[in-house]
């Protein structure tokens, strides 16, 4: 049954529901009016019943006669004895059954259903001349129940109808309201995954569908950029490992006698191969970073992470490196991750510095900022933004050669937007070149909430039988 109402198309569903809703609707209201209607045209027959009674009361006290003969058609007045027999009526209820069982409650209106005039409401007195006697007094209420059962025919017809006509008005403003959605789903089924520069129409309503069409128009428009990055990726990609790969082939197709030549080309092949395996390595770790999931939350010490590559790079190169300004400073990451940033970082001041390296951690409210600045050239301001991009190697006055796979600062880019971060490049106190990496400050959990962490100690298990958060993998 589910399978059935999940087919129906949006509109259909709305449609039906209105129709259960309309049909509701009427038949209480038209129940209820009906009833109203009838207990009103009731009412007024008994008020007249009982003024009835107060004037045969009236005359039959005052000694005259009750006039049988004459009177309404609609009013039937019988005299009853005490053992139920009609002993006297009005020519109207000439041969009729009693209306009404002497001994009742005097005044009281009561219905009864005769044959032959149908449904009755009658009111009893006692004869004032003879007490034995009981005066009933009757009317018919059967135009009563001609009304209602007009009324009900009336409201049978409104049901059907009105509901109809409600339907038809709900199905129209339904469709008209939804076709932009149904333009919306046009375009969209008509994207060609080689070309989404295509867009969804904006009805311009300022509504609910407005937004949904300004909100899908973003979506394409980022899902369009992300493939032509993608298709740049590839394209890139493509080109950077070409080179190495053409360059072993060609080294392995040389055939030379000499043992000393062939040594060298061996060599050169293997260091071709080690450049192709780097770059792969990249690709790796910048897809990793790009598919990084939730944000870290484990507590690292960037400070301590810095001093430890400034110590490892002052033992590998010539130059000076200088952590003078290096201070506190923990945010919320994951160490390897972190730590390969400050490798990237490193690697390219080394590649243009000429004497200095400069490490710099210190915190701003909730901004720790990390500085890693060379005394080299420095970059053309119109290259700044370029030297996050993917692939994207400069010739440049730096160093007279093309730097690098151009892998390196994209995957700093990737990680520290994944770490809620910003890298830039920014003027440098030497002159150099100065990235500016910004991350949030660890902030602690609140003691409302605790962490797993703290869940897992207080239940006595040790963190060598979970795992540590964020330790290594």
């Amino acid at each position: 049954m589910r399978a059935r109402t999940g087919q129906l198309s949006v509109r259909l569903r709305i449609t039906a529901g209105a129709l259960v809703v309309a049909v509701g609707a009427i038949t209480v209201a038209g129940m209820i009016a009906v009833r109203t209607i009838e207990h009103e045209m009731t009412s007024q027959v008994d008020t007249t019943l009982r003024a009835d009674a107060d004037f045969t009361r009236r005359l039959l006290t005052s000694g005259n006669q009750l006039p049988m003969a004459e009177g309404p058609t609609d009013t039937y007045v019988q005299f009853i004895d005490p053992e139920g027999t009609v002993v006297a009526s009005g020519t109207s209820a000439h041969g009729l059954s009693a209306f009404a069982v002497p001994g009742g409650e005097p005044g009281t209106i009561t219905s009864v259903n005769e044959p032959a005039l149908g449904r009755l409401r009658v009111i009893t007195i006692p004869a004032p001349s003879d007490a034995r006697l009981t005066v009933a007094i009757a009317r018919s209420v059967e135009n009563v129940a001609a009304v209602r059962d007009a009324m009900v025919e009336l409201l049978v017809a409104m049901v059907v109808g009105g509901s109809g006509l409600f339907c038809l008005m709900v199905w129209l403003v339904v469709g008209r309201s939804l076709r932009p959605v149904e333009q919306m789903r046009q375009s969209v089924d008509d994207l060609d995954d080689r070309d989404l520069r295509s867009r969804v129409p904006v009805p311009g309503t300022q509504d609910e569908l407005d937004r949904l069409a300004r909100t899908l128009n973003n979506l394409l428009e980022r899902l369009e950029d992300s493939v032509e990055r993608e298709h740049r990726f590839v394209a890139d990609a493509s080109h950077d490992l070409r080179t190495p790969l053409a360059a072993v082939r060609a080294l392995l197709e040389t055939e030379s006698s000499d043992p000393a030549l062939a040594v060298l080309t061996r060599a050169d092949a293997l260091a071709r191969l080690d450049q192709l395996q780097a770059v792969v390595d990249q690709l790796l770790t910048l897809a990793n970073a790009d598919a990084a999931a939730a944000p870290p939350t484990t507590a690292v010490d960037l400070d301590e992470l810095v001093l430890g590559q400034a110590r490892a790079l002052a033992r590998s190169t010539h130059l000076r490196v200088d952590t003078s300004r290096v201070s506190g400073g923990q945010v919320a990451g994951r160490d390897t991750d972190l730590i390969r940033v400050i490798e990237n970082l490193a690697s390219n001041a080394v590649r243009y510095a000429a004497t200095t390296i400069s490490f710099a951690v210190h915190q701003f409210g909730d901004t720790v900022v990390l500085l890693v600045d060379d005394d080299g050239p420095g970059i053309d301001p119109a290259d700044r933004d370029r030297v996050f991009e993917r692939f994207q190697t400069f010739d440049d006055a730096r160093t007279h050669t093309v730097s690098g796979s151009g892998l390196g600062l994209a995957i700093v880019t990737s990680i520290v937007e994944a770490h809620g971060g910003t890298v830039s490049v920014v003027d440098g106190p030497g002159g150099g070149a100065c990235f500016e990496v910004r991350f949030p400050a660890y902030q602690p959990p609140s003691p409302e909430r605790p962490t797993l962490a703290g869940t897992v100690r207080g239940l006595g298990l040790a963190g060598s039988d979970l795992g540590e958060p964020g330790g290594t993998r």
